[in-house]
């Protein structure tokens, strides 16, 4: 892993996970889409994605932008690459949250790909490839990427802001002003009204 993207993650490194068996869904759907293999429905989808995260602030402003870049290479490739452009395909699109993270699922029916075609990020070969980046671009995205039914489904998963590991928002420190920490028992209320 290059040093930029130590710095970035610490231990906590963005992964590609292949799965074998069929994606399993988690906690709420929040919106599912069967759509036609067409690019003209690509971005009416992305929006119905994004707005469903935003409205359940599953996204802010700034991450708004890269998750529609994100979305935007999954769907391609599900529809260019895995239904071949072909109309009579479709492709599946699946928003969940559970409590400590969100997803989504994207499916199409092709036959899905080899995993050792896809280019190491930091190489030479990664920036000039013809394919490949947009999954480079979704692990970058992304907490972590699965891909299921040997590529014909990806999950792309993201932590929950303001969530830890156990789903439960964690306690805010209360701060006195000045910055010393409040003692326990103590109220920063008005004193005797």
């Amino acid at each position: 892993m290059p040093l930029s993207d130590r710095k970035k993650y610490g231990s906590r490194q963005p992964s590609i996970t292949y799965v074998d068996g069929q994606p399993r869904p988690f906690g709420k759907v929040l919106l599912e889409r069967k759509v036609a293999s067409r690019l003209s429905m690509k971005n009416l989808v992305i929006g119905e994605v994004l707005d469903i995260a935003a409205s359940c602030r599953l996204i802010g402003g700034e991450e708004k932008g890269r998750w529609r870049l994100c979305l935007d290479e999954a769907l391609v490739n599900a529809i260019v690459h895995g239904n071949n452009g072909d109309p009579r395909r479709f492709v599946r699109v699946v928003v969940m949250s559970g409590t400590s993270r969100w997803a989504v699922l994207i499916e199409d029916e092709g036959e899905g790909f080899r995993p050792d075609d896809i280019p190491k990020g930091g190489s030479l070969r990664s920036l000039y490839a013809e394919s490949g980046r947009g999954i480079l671009l979704m692990k970058e995205f992304a907490d972590e990427v699965r891909y299921y039914r040997r590529g014909a489904s990806v999950m792309l998963i993201k932590s929950v802001p303001g969530k830890n590991s156990k789903g439960t928002p964690p306690k805010p420190r209360a701060v006195r002003p000045g910055g010393g920490r409040k003692a326990k028992g103590k109220s920063d209320g008005p004193q005797g009204s």
